[in-house]
C-alpha cells in the first residue's frame, strides 16, 4: 500500500455517508508497506499540509507528507 485516508476513528468509514473532508487526512507513503503492517492502531507522523484532494476513496482537506508509520504500542 502506498496511500490511505486517515480518519478520526475506526468507525469513520468511506461508506455512505463518508466523514466530511475536514476530518480526513490523505496519507501518501514515500515507500510502500504491506497492508498487514497497517492493520490496527498506528502512530503516523509527518508534515501536515492544508491541501484539498480528491481520490477514489473520497475528499480530504489535508495531506500528510514525509510520512513515518509505525505500530502503536500499548
Amino acid at each position: 500500500m502506498h496511500e490511505f485516508l486517515l480518519v478520526p476513528n475506526q468507525m469513520a468509514c468511506i461508506h455512505v455517508p463518508p466523514p466530511p473532508p475536514n476530518l480526513i487526512v490523505f496519507v501518501r507513503l514515500d515507500k510502500p508497506v504491506k497492508i498487514e503492517e497497517l492493520m490496527g492502531p498506528l502512530w503516523t507522523s509527518g508534515i501536515l499540509r492544508l491541501k484539498t484532494l480528491q481520490s477514489i476513496y473520497g475528499s480530504s482537506s489535508f495531506q500528510l507528507e514525509n510520512v513515518k508509520v509505525e505500530p502503536y504500542e500499548f
